[in-house]
């Protein structure tokens, strides 16, 4: 049993050194799988630029702390950098935050989150500013309906540069996953009017999402994210009743009309 404990140490230690990180989905969070490119002067905090070879230096989960080098970035002067992170399962847009990045940096630093569901077009959701040099904290993101998809990359691109903008990165992944009730769209913990109205705006929408009222997943609003707002309508609120109140069924039983009259369902 120690023989194979060592020959497993020694295998996973290998690993680390050719490159390969560890599973990138731990647990209710999702983290970046590989590194999709990255500008010449990525290094670590002693200097060390970083190659195809220590490119897990970013990838999986959280494994730096204030004493080692296990870190990509860029240093204070070092124009134009930039890393794309990619996710071999995709980041999900759900209520609230859905993507955190553990960094560090130095106070004068500045750079651009943006995220992209193909690799191609990117979109901005943020911000990183400076913080304390080697104190390492965790910013987190809203994708917030921006995207037609599941996002699949994200790009940390320099703003500022010269002294005190270095900043160095750990990890990105999803946040952690809320657990979700059937029918609420905005995660409050309760199924009521403002989910209806949120599956009413977006009705028959497709490349939609939880918060549009997908509640099924299948990327599309529809009759079935319907009945399952309906099922579990009045969940968290007080008194709760298993029937929808006529305010909801005025928005839903027109939807669902219109749906089986397009699909000729009935005459």
């Amino acid at each position: 049993m120690k023989l194979l404990f060592i020959v497993a140490s020694i295998t996973t230690a290998v690993l680390a050194a050719a490159g390969f990180a560890a599973a990138a989905v731990v647990g209710d969070q999702n983290w970046a799988d590989d590194v999709e490119i990255y500008t010449e002067n990525i290094q670590n905090y002693a200097h060390v630029l970083m190659d195809d070879s220590t490119t897990w230096w970013l990838t999986g989960p959280p494994d730096a702390t204030q004493t080692d080098d296990f870190v990509g970035g860029w240093c204070a002067n070092a124009p134009g950098e930039y890393i794309v992170m990619h996710w071999a399962s995709p980041l999900v847009d759900l209520p609230g935050d859905d993507l955190v990045v553990r960094l560090f940096s130095g106070p004068a630093a500045s750079a651009e989150v943006l995220a992209s569901v193909d690799g191609v077009t990117y979109t901005s959701i943020g911000t990183l500013g400076g913080g304390t040099p080697l104190a390492y904290r965790e910013e987190m993101f809203d994708f917030d309906e921006r995207f037609a998809g599941d996002v699949s990359y994200v790009m940390l691109q320099r703003d500022a540069n010269g002294p005190q903008t270095g900043v160095f990165f750990d990890a990105l992944g999803s946040t952690v996953v809320p657990e979700l009730i059937p029918g609420d769209a905005n995660n409050d913990k309760r199924v009521d009017e403002t989910d209806a109205q949120a599956l009413a705006r977006h009705w028959g929408e497709a490349d939609a999402v939880w918060t549009m009222g997908d509640f099924d997943d299948d990327d599309f609003v529809g009759p079935a994210d319907a009945a399952i707002l309906a099922a579990h309508w009045g969940y968290g609120t007080s008194g709760a009743a298993a029937v929808a109140e006529p305010s909801t069924l005025f928005l839903i039983v027109p939807l669902l009309a219109m749906w089986f009259r397009r699909s000729g369902r009935f005459c």
